[in-house]
Formats: structure tokens, sequence, C-alpha cells
């Protein structure tokens, strides 16, 4: 009887070991990092900040210099640069500090099955890769474009519980900016609202999709996996999340996100975000073992975040969005409790994987 308990413990390990390398993606595409000494991969991340912040800040120089986010068409180029200066730092330093190969390699960890998968490429170390077949690749970009919906909206329903945002659920704001004649009944608003929400989603998330890898690419694909397996989950949320924070500085002490504060409140309420949304977007790439879902998710949030603020917002009122935004209060308490759960989860099934029950 044991003998055929253990049989079917071990049937469930092999059977589930795909899942069991996604969930456990990042310690697995930095496999070769850890070979090399402490110094070296403390090194490799000092560096990319360095790099990653420099570059940034030069990017940004010309709206210090000029006319600031007053331009639109400026803002535009300068946000949309800044947004691949990650990504490149990140390259870098897989190829210069980590010695990554462009070509294909043995990852140095095998799955439970036996198996060495390829992992040691300068992109699949980064993450862009997808574990599983079709279904599972349409299941997870699917997760990654409806879920940053649902936890905008979330976090505007949590702002107007707390009375911090003018919540109208009867939409009269989406109304008038959709043009609808007056008379037109609810049901119909919200399809309308709907429908346009759905195109921003689709065509508006595959567009910043591009813009999104950029930043994807660098902080979930490098940086996080890499404080991970040298200081553990619980860091890399944080430090990673007060990184990504930081580097958005260029724009956000120029008043970008929160025009409302001043600019060392609006880069705290920022860090404070970018901790709960860049958790969010580690628990997409580490549960699917690939940076896609997350890089979508993020465009798809940069692509209806203000149309979601705005078509909830009441005729009139105004936003304040340190504490009445996804960017703010609100959000932090619906992305951090996201994060505490998935991970929790995430948890349970490996230490499952591993123990057969």
């Amino acid at each position: 009887m044991s003998d055929r308990i253990g049989a079917r413990r071990q049937d469930a390990v092999n059977r589930d070991a795909t899942e069991f390398t996604a969930e456990s993606a990042p310690r697995e595409w930095t496999a070769s990092a850890r070979s090399m000494p402490r110094r070296q991969q403390i090194t490799g991340i000092a560096l990319y900040c360095l790099i990653a912040f420099g570059l940034c800040w030069l990017v940004c120089l010309p709206l210090w210099t000029g006319p600031g986010l007053s331009d639109p068409a400026l803002l535009t180029i300068c946000g949309g640069i800044a947004m691949f200066t990650p990504a490149l730092s990140a390259i870098l330093i897989v190829r210069l500090v980590e010695r990554r190969s462009w070509r294909r390699g043995k990852s140095q960890i095998s799955r439970p099955d036996g198996h060495a998968p390829e992992r040691d490429t300068v992109l699949a170390s980064l993450g862009l890769r997808m574990n599983g077949g079709l279904v599972r690749l349409l299941g997870a970009l699917a997760i990654g474009m409806v879920a940053p919906v649902i936890l905008l909206v979330a976090s505007q329903l949590l702002a107007g519980v707390l009375g911090t945002f003018d919540l109208d659920l009867t939409l009269r704001q989406a109304a008038a900016d959709l043009g609808l004649p007056a008379g037109t009944s609810l049901p119909q608003t919200w399809l309308a609202f709907g429908g346009k929400l759905l195109t921003a989603m689709v065509l508006g998330g595959a567009i910043n999709l591009i813009l999104a890898l950029g930043e994807e690419l660098g902080w979930r694909g490098y940086l996080m996996p890499r404080i991970e397996q040298l200081w553990g989950l619980p860091a890399a949320i944080v430090a990673g999340g007060v990184l990504w924070g930081l580097w958005h500085a260029p724009l956000i002490l120029l008043g970008y996100n929160y025009p409302d504060a001043v600019p060392w409140a609006g880069q705290l309420a920022m860090i404070a975000a970018c901790i709960g949304v860049g958790g969010f977007l580690y628990w997409l790439t580490i549960r699917f073992g690939s940076l896609w879902p997350a890089a979508l998710a993020h465009g798809v949030n940069n692509a209806t975040s203000a149309l979601i603020m705005t078509s909830l917002l009441a005729p009139g009122a105004t936003i304040d969005t340190v504490n009445g935004s996804a960017m703010g209060r609100p959000g932090w308490i619906v992305y951090g409790t996201v994060v505490l759960v998935g991970f929790a989860l995430i948890r349970h099934r490996r230490r499952a994987l591993v123990t057969g029950h």
C-alpha cells in the first residue's frame, strides 16, 4: 500500500514538472549567475542600477532644461525612450558581467524529470520564454490582460468607500466623453463604456506591450530574480519596488502621476505603488515562468488606468492621486493584498510539489 501511495505521489510530481519549472523559473533562468562569486553578482546588480538610472535621467534631461511636463510631444518621446533604458541595462549586464551568450545553452538545474532545459541565452535569462503549450500561453496572456483592469477598478471602488474618490457608478462622465445622447439607459452606458474599455485593453495593451517590455526586461526579468536568489523573496519585492519607484524620479519630481503633491511626497507615493504593482507583476512572472504575461499586464495597466479613473469619477470632481487612485493608498491596499495572497499560494504549491502532498 505504501509503495502504491509513494508511486502516485511521484507520478503527480512528474505530471506537474512543467508547473514546477514555471513556478521556480526565476531561480532557473538565473542558474549560471549563481555559479558566480557573490561579490560579482552584487556588482552586476549595482552596475545595472547605475546604468538604468543614469540613462533615464539623461533621456529626461530635455524635460528638466525645457518645458517640463507642459509639452506632451516631448514628454511622450522622452518617456517612451526612457522605458527602454532598463532593458538596455539588463542586456549589457547579462552579456558582459554574467557572460551569457546569444546562442542556446543548457541550464545547470534539472527539472524533476531529469532534463536540463535551455535557459542560458541572453534573452531567455531575462524571462523571454513561455512554459507549456498554446493553452497555457493563452491562459497566461488572458490573465495578464484582465487582471490589471480588475485591480484598477477595485482600487477606485475602494477609494470611493474610503471617501477619497467621488465615485459615480452611473458613469455620467463616461457618457459625456462617449457622446451618448441624454436619456441613455444605465445598461447602455455601461455597455458602451465596456466596449471602449475592451478596445483599450486589446489595442492599447498591445501597443503599450512594446514599451512595457522595455521596463519588464530590466526589473522583473533581471533585477528582482537576482535579488531573490541573493537575499530572498521579500527583499526582491521590497527592494525591487523601491528601486523601480526611484527610477521614475526624473518624471515624478516634475509632477507626473501626482500633480497636486509636493515632489518628495509624490516620489514616496510612487515607491509605495511600485512595491505593490511590481510585486504583482513579479507574481505573474513566477507563476507562468515567463515575462510575457507581466509585460502585457503592464501595458494594459498603462493603457486603461486613466480611462477607468476618469470614467468612474463624478462630473466636475477632482482627483487626489495620492489618496484616491490605484497609484495611491487604495492601490497600495489592493495590490498589497493580491501580492501577499499570490505568493502564499505559490509557496504552498512549491511545497506540495516537493513533498508530494
